[in-house]
């Protein structure tokens, strides 16, 4: 099972349109979540998820915590927004701290076992700093999921150039899915 989470607030968007690349010639199911669509409340850090192996907040991200347990591979997409993955992206990972909790705390085996992690980014800007902090929360996402393989696609300069005219961005998915 592909699971896609989808960052931007446009469902027709460049960057998803790159990720949906992933998609092509694929027999596997797949699901996206349009993070702009969903009702989640980002982590307030309250703590709940150090004494039990469950987040205390009810909203929609029961689905995302439910399809990850069936999901080989995750694929988040996302514009980069000054620098940074979008805000609602952003809400659904850092509710990610149930399973930093049941890891790092509990010291428990996550339930979640990922084939592939893939962060897929675009940004208006041909600027390679942009990138930065998404490379950041890639690396931060790899050590808690620690996924057989992991890839950080970025497509830049897209005032310019569309994320799926983006030779080298294209590239690096092809080489992806030849495995």
């Amino acid at each position: 099972m592909i699971t896609i989470l989808n960052g931007s607030p446009n469902k027709n968007s460049m960057t998803l349109a790159l990720t949906e690349n992933f998609l092509l010639d694929q027999s596997e199911d797949f699901q996206v979540f349009h993070c702009y669509d969903l009702d989640i409340v980002s982590c307030d850090d309250c703590k709940f998820c150090d004494h039990k192996l469950a987040c205390n907040k009810v909203d929609d991200m029961h689905k995302i915590y439910k399809a990850l347990e069936h999901t080989d591979t995750l694929i988040l997409s996302s514009p980069i927004y000054f620098g940074a993955l979008s805000n609602e992206l952003m809400q659904v990972i850092n509710r990610f701290q149930r399973y930093y909790a049941e890891k790092f705390v509990h010291k428990k085996t996550l339930d979640i076992h990922l084939k592939q992690l893939i962060l897929v980014t675009s940004a208006g800007s041909k600027n390679q700093a942009m990138f930065d902090g998404a490379k950041r929360t890639h690396d931060i996402l790899v050590s808690l999921f620690n996924p057989e393989h992991h890839h950080f696609i970025k497509a830049a300069n897209t005032d310019q150039i569309a994320p799926i005219n983006n030779d080298e961005a294209i590239k690096q998915i092809e080489q992806i899915k030849k495995r």
